[in-house]
């Protein structure tokens, strides 16, 4: 059984708390979420024998895949934030511009990579 995925993921939920308790809601609230998810996972996890959780070529792929379209899709929202903040559309802060990428980031990964392991 892998106890350092339960570790990261209750520290994520602790460190989003703190966050949430020093006003940085979009991201407090994000690492939070995500230490729920991951928490979740892990137990769905430790309960399936160990021989149907050995990591194969495929699953390797699947990751490679996702974490390769996951950062463009950062890279793009990146982007996106950047143009409107030039334009003058929205006024978004450089703080809150680091929040959304980041979440953006971490949440197309796990979609992505359950989109390829459906796939």
């Amino acid at each position: 059984m892998n106890k350092s995925g339960f570790y990261i993921s209750i520290s994520m939920i602790l460190i989003g708390i703190l966050l949430w308790l020093l006003n940085i809601y979009p991201l407090g609230g994000g690492l939070t979420l995500g230490g729920i998810l991951l928490l979740i996972s892990n137990i769905y996890h430790a309960k399936k024998p160990e021989t149907e959780t050995i990591i194969d070529e495929r699953i390797e792929r699947i990751n490679d895949k996702a974490g390769h379209y996951a950062f463009w899709v950062t890279v793009l929202s990146l982007s996106i934030i950047f143009w409107i903040d030039f334009y003058g559309i929205l006024k978004v802060n450089l703080r809150k511009m680091y929040e959304i990428s980041l979440l953006i980031g971490i949440y197309s990964w796990f979609l992505l990579r359950f989109y390829f392991s459906r796939r």
